[in-house]
């Protein structure tokens, strides 16, 4: 907390103040917040339906939730980046078998791999096979939640990359790609959900 305090006075930020706790349990009243921001969270809470109930309470009427995290289900999406950062690797083999074998080359002395091992493997109600520090949650299964909770929806949407130069050739192609609707959430860079609390 003081690491944060002095980063925000860096930027002549001194009206805040830093606290922890659980996303399923967050340690605020009711109606305390005119806005909540989680971005790239909710992919790793173990009840998203609990957080986002949480995030509705602690909003005031007419409060605003902007939610940003990766479907599972997107091609960059397996947060095996600490070891390898090819697209798509857990559409070829399963989470399980990718964390096995990266924790066994690790341990191999003869690679000289350094890198946090990965997580055992669990099955959540959103995928079978996943690292403990995911939870699978893709747009279909974030839709469903939003649909139990009483947000009311400004935006929901699958987010497409943005590039910049050095990919400025593979844009057009993308692009293309982008407008077949199956693969859109394959080729997506993330979720964007914005809601209100009614002030009804």
């Amino acid at each position: 907390s003081t690491d944060s305090l002095q980063f925000a006075s860096t930027k002549n930020i001194n009206n805040c103040f830093f606290t922890t706790g659980y996303a399923e349990n967050i340690p605020f009243e009711n109606n305390k917040f005119d806005i909540v921001i989680m971005e790239d969270v909710l992919e790793h809470v173990k009840n998203p339906t609990r957080v986002l109930q949480e995030c509705f309470r602690v909003l005031k009427r007419g409060g605003k939730l902007i939610v940003k995290f990766p479907s599972f289900k997107g091609m960059l999406s397996h947060h095996l980046d600490r070891a390898i950062t090819m697209p798509a690797l857990h559409y070829i083999l399963s989470m399980k078998i990718w964390a096995q074998g990266l924790n066994y080359l690790l341990l191999d002395p003869h690679y000289k791999l350094s890198y946090e091992p990965f997580d055992k493997i669990i099955s959540t109600p959103y995928h079978k096979c996943i690292t403990q520090n995911l939870n699978g949650l893709d747009f279909n299964h974030f839709q469903a939640i939003i649909r139990m909770t009483s947000f009311d929806i400004i935006i929901m949407k699958l987010m497409p990359f943005i590039f910049i130069t050095k990919h400025q050739i593979i844009k057009p192609f993308y692009n293309t790609l982008w407008r077949c609707k199956p693969l859109r959430e394959f080729l997506s860079n993330y979720i964007l959900f914005i809601g209100t609390k009614s002030r009804l």
